[in-house]
């Protein structure tokens, strides 16, 4: 089990990291953040959980 959530979180942090030179887009459709801004604060939410 404890494998699977690795393999899950390592996933989900790869898919992060492809975002990273996008940092710069927004789409007001969907926020007025940047994806910049959403990738630093979905860290900041895998950092506290």
């Amino acid at each position: 089990m404890r494998n699977k959530r690795i393999v899950i979180l390592n996933n989900l942090l790869a898919q992060v990291e492809e975002h990273i030179p996008f940092k710069k887009q927004i789409n007001p459709s969907v926020s007025k953040s940047d994806i910049g801004w959403q990738l630093d604060h979905t860290l900041k939410v895998i950092n506290d959980v």
